[in-house]
């Protein structure tokens, strides 16, 4: 679609088959604020009145994960957004039978206003959910994620990285060390998608976790949770 900018956009993501307490539904409410993007945020959990605080706690939740949050993230996330609504092709009224989330688009641009189901549902889900982080980020509701990387030879030798991506302003910094030089490097942010595919696709040994710093030979990795893997 050839959109070069909108004044109101309405996303709304519901779960179509997840039970509870997993089921649940989100809405942003995003528009433009001088060279900020204003952001209404709106989690909710669905379902989950037959549950008791015992049955939602053994699947890792609380009776309160409902969150709500407004307020602005940088221009960039403007311009994200645009690409995005440009990167759509067409829309859909219904869901198809096979899915297992909606995404819903309503947004206003000029005199027009559209509505529907994107084509290209899957990119605008991990879309949302770097939306989502970011308003984790400036809310600090969750610290930022931070991943490291150590190796060491058996000759001694040792390169440490450490990546930390910014969702926020859309920015990944890494931090590379080998053998006491330190270098400072920035990459491309569409490189995060495939970097966190990569870390976060292997099933790590939780028994063979440790918080101390490696020091025996052997490739660790700290994939955001404090905790060092082999």
């Amino acid at each position: 679609m050839n959109i070069q900018s909108f004044q109101h956009l309405t996303i709304t993501f519901e779960t179509l088959v997840a039970p509870p307490p997993y089921s649940h539904a989100y809405q942003f409410v995003l528009k433009p604020s001088g060279d900020q993007l204003s952001v209404a945020y709106e989690l909710t959990y669905t379902g989950r009145e037959d549950l008791s605080e015992e049955d939602i706690a053994e699947e890792g939740f609380t009776p309160d994960d409902d969150f709500s949050w407004q307020g602005t993230l940088p221009a960039v996330w403007q311009e994200a957004v645009i690409h995005m609504l440009q990167q759509t092709t067409s829309l859909r009224a219904k869901p198809k039978a096979t899915d297992d989330q909606a995404i819903t688009l309503a947004w206003q641009e000029a005199e027009a206003a559209q509505q529907g189901i994107p084509d290209n549902a899957e990119a605008w889900a991990y879309f949302l959910q770097e939306m989502i982080q970011a308003v984790f980020e400036v809310s600090q509701r969750e610290s930022p994620l931070v991943v490291r990387y150590c190796e060491i030879t058996k000759a001694g030798e040792k390169l440490e990285v450490v990546i930390q991506p910014s969702f926020s302003r859309r920015a990944l910094m890494v931090k590379r060390m080998e053998n006491g030089i330190s270098q400072q490097l920035s990459s491309d942010w569409a490189a995060l998608k495939v970097l966190l595919k990569a870390i976060y696709l292997p099933d790590y040994d939780e028994t063979q976790a440790r918080k101390e710093w490696p020091i025996q030979p052997g490739q660790y990795i700290d994939p955001g949770t404090g905790l060092w893997y082999i």
